[in-house]
């Protein structure tokens, strides 16, 4: 594996060491084994090959030595550069790009999101069919209607891949029109929902921000950014249309002054953007992370007096079951018979649901 190290002015800004710890990680979390990793830097980028000849002889070295099966550039490659080091190195080559979608790939677990992974993976290589393979310059002879002088293998494989896209595109369109039924349902369901958002292999699985990581505030500007983008955010910090909170992992991991210094940085924190350090771990935080999301969902509600019928079970139950019962006691019997006064804190969602009862 090699982080390219563009030097000069439009260079890389990040920690080489940063990113290919992060690059290691990627690629053991897909079970790559990774036999070496270096940082090669760059004063351009060769257009055919990225690397200059005797830098692509070192990786060829190493490959060698280590009986290297695969070659990973933490880096974007063309088409063309592809190629050419597949040529030059006799292995297979992927970029930065390419090993994401295999993550992706691997970990999709529901039919819409495997279907996005293979459209992603479709789309990224089509692109990519000029290969060493000679099979792919030879012309097949056309045939039917198709006729004339015929198409290149390369053309049939490019119009396979676009008829597969094509195919998958209108088997997502499927699978939203079911998730859009399986979504109304949820937001009728009594339950918020909450979900997680995160920086790759920072540990969404176990709760979120990897702050022990050095690299933690660029991860966070990152995440921001894709929350902008989708609008959830009005522009990277900004201000949210939903709570947002955020979870400090790996807290165990710092040390005691590194931990001072946090808490310092935590009491600074927005309200309507509030810190939570936890450790997923140990189990320290989780419970005041629990309350930090308990406050946001209820952040909004007001309370409400409700009287009603002793016997009417069902907005009782409802009650109970979507607000926070503040009290509930007799009240004066009216002509249908005892009656109960409940002091209900409702959310205005809430409370417009419980009209339509």
């Amino acid at each position: 594996m090699v982080y390219p190290e563009l030097r000069g002015k439009g260079g890389a800004t990040a920690d080489p060491e940063l990113r290919l710890d992060e690059a290691r990680g990627l690629a053991l979390a897909i079970g790559i084994e990774v036999a070496e990793a270096f940082t090669l830097p760059l004063r351009s980028m060769r257009p055919g090959t990225l690397f200059g000849e005797g830098q692509i002889q070192r990786i060829a070295d190493v490959c060698n030595i280590e009986n290297a099966e695969l070659f990973i550039v933490d880096g974007a490659l063309s088409a063309v550069q592809q190629r050419n080091l597949e040529e030059k190195l006799g292995r297979k080559v992927i970029d930065r790009t390419g090993l994401i979608l295999e993550i992706f790939g691997e970990r999709a677990a529901t039919a819409e999101g495997r279907l996005q992974v293979e459209l992603a993976h479709l789309d990224y290589q089509a692109g990519r069919l000029v290969r060493s393979w000679t099979h792919l310059e030879r012309q097949r002879g056309g045939f039917g209607f198709l006729g004339g002088p015929g198409e290149t293998q390369i053309e049939a494989d490019r119009r396979m891949i676009r008829n597969r896209m094509a195919r998958i595109r209108r088997e997502l369109e499927q699978v939203r029109r079911t998730r859009g039924l399986h979504r109304d349902r949820r937001q009728r369901a009594p339950w918020p929902v909450i979900a997680l958002v995160g920086y790759t292999n920072a540990g969404k699985s176990t709760l979120v921000r990897d702050v022990a990581n050095p690299a933690s505030a660029g991860q966070k500007a990152e995440v921001e950014a894709v929350l902008a983008d989708l609008g959830v955010t009005e522009e990277p910090g900004g201000e949210s249309q939903v709570p947002l909170i955020e979870a400090w992992n790996k807290w165990d991991l710092l040390a005691p002054d590194e931990r001072a210094m946090r808490l310092d940085l935590v009491k600074v924190q927005p309200a309507s953007r509030p810190a939570v350090p936890i450790s997923a771990i140990t189990g320290e935080g989780i419970e005041p992370l629990f309350a930090a999301i308990s406050a946001a969902l209820t952040g909004e509600a007001r309370r409400h007096e409700f009287t009603l019928s002793a016997g009417d079970g069902q907005r009782l139950a409802w009650l109970y079951a979507n607000g926070e019962v503040l009290a509930d006691e007799a009240a004066d019997a009216a002509e249908d018979g005892p009656t109960r006064k409940l002091s209900v804190r409702l959310t205005a969602r809430d409370f417009g649901r419980y009209a339509r009862l």
